[in-house]
């Protein structure tokens, strides 16, 4: 049993299990937007990312849907056009909804207050304690 799950059947298992909570977790918020969300925009705006998060799914697993002849290589000009299409649109609102969150800059890094000045010299992708930048 412990070389058939090791060796044969583990990746299979771990994927099914994300696909499923995958499932599990648009359900859950398509009940919520359907049963809660009363403002229009607000609607639009959740199904936009869900979508893309959904898009985003397809992406990540599309070489297994290809293997299992779920999906064919169409799709996969199909599902690149509408990704980069809806993220375009999306990124216009990027940061009102990074800012919906209400997260207080005093929990962001450096970076995130200043990507700009953050990357002007070599930081070998760490947060210093010496960096210039303030919060």
């Amino acid at each position: 049993l412990f070389d058939v799950w090791m060796y044969e059947d583990q990746d299979k298992v771990q994927i099914a299990a994300e696909i499923y909570s995958l499932r599990i977790v648009n359900d859950a918020t398509m009940m919520v937007w359907n049963n809660e969300c009363k403002s229009e925009n607000t609607k639009r705006l959740i199904e936009d990312c869900l979508l893309l998060s959904m898009y985003y799914d397809i992406k990540k697993h599309f070489g297994d849907l290809l293997r299992l002849d779920i999906v064919n290589k169409k799709d996969a000009m199909i599902l690149r056009e509408k990704f980069n299409e809806l993220a375009l649109k999306l990124s216009k609102k990027s940061l009102s909804i990074v800012d919906s969150f209400g997260i207080p800059d005093q929990m962001l890094g450096p970076i995130a207050m200043d990507w700009i000045e953050y990357n002007k010299w070599d930081n070998n992708g760490e947060i210093l304690v010496q960096h210039p930048l303030q919060p």
